[in-house]
């Protein structure tokens, strides 16, 4: 690999830690960004769902500008993008603007991913592929692992918008250095399949804004029940849709692969939970301990640190171990430490903390395999639909997970609080004076064992589903598709 590339891989990864970033930086200044701009408990759960839902929605028609204009170009487009975005949360006044510049993050965010994927994917090859797979999973777990703490820090010194500010620096740097990648060729050919996206954009909001709407109204309220049945109908017509699309963003012939489905899947275990975590902890722990919002994202350190530590190690061992085995343990060793978790939260701090030292162990051996497994289990040609429904999935599973924890979290401190004191809780305050916390303490106790059976039963369908074999099936193509993109660089 040339230094030219090393630059390039560098600033790939440095973009990947972005994204994540990206989630976790409002999750823990949320208390501040809501009282500065006036943002009640269901505006502050659009601040951080809109990213995710942009992200999400538009990950499919990402893959497809990416293809259409070559994965660098679609890059640093992407990031140019996130520069403008973070610029317009810098300075938002209101909470309308700043849902315009998260969105205008998001958007730009598909197209980083779904470019740098397809890059990795389709322009390296071997040992080298495994490597840079493994860098970017270890990014991601970089900005996870960073995004509470230097959030949390840059809130308390500079005060909230600075966080915005270093998101735009950060993504301009990067598109700098993306555009040392070598150049690669843009299919000639590529389908788009605007309904399919329509819909399934529809469907991911309305179920986002079902769950957000509840915490508010209840979960069987006019309002919610309405939000409900347009998913039920996006759903619906997104699935009609993809059945007569000629060019569908959703491949149904590569769902009938048990391996490919299972690898889909993975991430509505393990990033449903992780996200939910890094959301919304901060506000337990600011509340229930008392911490600052810098103190808050140091209390993170043992969920997010083997996040960024061992998906590069786990990477240089898939050959060995096999996929099946490590996509198998993950979601029971991360289950095993949710339960743990559970329980500990009654024991006192240094309990919780090891509990979440065992759930981001459980994390962390996922990412250093899931985004090449979902990469080398189809055949080359299927690589930028597949990386696209993969990475939808993450998306999409981070999103209803801070939905659906936010809205089920909320609701139950509203029962057993009066709105004062729930809105406090939820928002990461100090509770007022008289109130006691048990019922904080057992809101996240059972949500934590929900989540930790969630593993449990995740783990036993990936050793069920997941074949070793299926990875190693190569498309026939590969070398001459390699082989041009190396004659168009030359």
């Amino acid at each position: 690999m040339t230094t030219r590339e090393k630059v390039g891989i560098a600033s790939i990864c440095l973009a990947a830690m972005l994204l994540p970033f990206s989630v976790t930086g409002p999750g823990v200044s949320l208390g501040e960004i809501a009282q500065e701009i006036g943002a009640g408990p269901s505006a502050a759960q659009w601040i951080l769902n809109t990213y995710n839902i942009c992200f999400a929605a538009l990950m499919f028609g990402a893959g497809v500008v990416a293809a259409r204009i070559g994965r660098r170009r679609g890059l640093v487009c992407g990031q140019i993008g996130f520069v403008g975005g973070s610029l317009i949360c810098a300075v938002a006044p209101d909470v309308m603007t700043m849902l315009i510049g998260r969105g205008v993050q998001g958007i730009a965010a598909a197209l980083i991913l779904t470019s740098a994927s397809q890059y990795i994917a389709i322009a390296l090859s071997g040992s080298v592929q495994r490597m840079a797979f493994g860098l970017l999973g270890s990014s991601f777990g970089a900005g996870l692992a960073v995004g509470p703490v230097l959030c949390g820090a840059l809130t308390d010194i500079a005060g909230w918008r600075s966080v915005f500010v270093l998101c735009a620096v950060v993504a301009a740097i990067t598109a700098l250095g993306a555009m040392r990648l070598r150049p690669d060729s843009a299919t000639s050919v590529v389908h788009g399949d605007p309904a399919g996206i329509a819909t399934f954009t529809v469907a991911l909001a309305s179920l986002c804004g079902y769950f957000m709407l509840a915490a508010d109204h209840g979960f069987a309220s006019t309002s919610s029940l309405a939000l409900l049945a347009v998913f039920l109908v996006a759903t619906v017509a997104f699935t009609l849709v993809e059945k007569k699309a000629s060019h569908p963003v959703v491949d149904v012939n590569l769902l009938r692969s048990k391996t490919f489905l299972c690898v889909v899947l993975q991430p509505f275990t393990i990033l449903t939970t992780f996200a939910a975590l890094l959301v919304y902890l901060p506000a337990y722990f600011q509340s229930h301990e008392a911490m600052s919002v810098t103190q808050s994202g140091l209390a993170l350190l043992p969920l997010t640190i083997p996040v960024f530590a061992l998906p590069l190690v786990i990477a240089r061992f898939s050959t060995v171990l096999g996929r099946r085995i490590i996509l198998g343990l993950s979601p029971l060793i991360m289950g095993v430490g949710l339960i743990l978790t559970a329980i500990a939260v009654h024991a006192g701090f240094a309990w919780v903390e090891l509990g979440l030292l065992v759930t981001g162990s459980g994390i962390g051996i996922a990412f250093g395999v899931m985004d090449s497994a979902a990469a080398n289990v189809v055949p080359v040609e299927k690589v930028e639909i597949a990386t696209g429904m993969f990475n939808s999935a993450r998306l999409v599973s981070e999103t209803i997970g801070i939905a659906i924890v936010g809205s089920v979290l909320l609701a139950a401190l509203r029962g057993l609080y009066d709105e004062g004191a729930a809105a406090a809780l939820a928002a990461g305050s100090l509770p007022p004076d008289g109130v006691e916390l048990n019922g904080l303490v057992a809101s996240w106790s059972w949500i934590l064992i929900a989540l930790g059976v969630l593993g449990l039963l995740a783990s036993w369908l990936l050793f069920w589903g997941i074949d070793d074999d299926a990875f190693d099936q190569k498309a026939h193509n590969k070398e001459e598709i390699l082989d041009k993109e190396q004659e168009v660089a030359s």
